[in-house]
């Protein structure tokens, strides 16, 4: 589900989300209170289909996505 919102998207942990292989992964992720959102990696970084996001372009499960996201090389 898209937000009407249009926002920029989230970098996180300095993830180059250009060409990146999982442009297009779609991560659902349950909030707080029990409520379901989308969050997805773009070419640009991530977005997300909380009000968070749509309203202030912060978002706490971006950010759990991302801290899991990165892998120690």
């Amino acid at each position: 589900m898209k937000s009407k919102y249009r926002r920029n998207p989230i970098v996180v942990n300095d993830i180059n989300p250009k060409r990146h292989p999982w442009i297009g992964v779609i991560w659902p992720v349950v909030g707080s209170k029990g409520s379901s959102y989308e969050v997805e990696l773009t070419d640009k970084g991530f977005t997300c289909t909380c009000t968070g996001f749509a309203y202030h372009e912060k978002c706490k499960h971006i950010s759990a996505v991302g801290d899991k996201f990165c892998i120690d090389n």
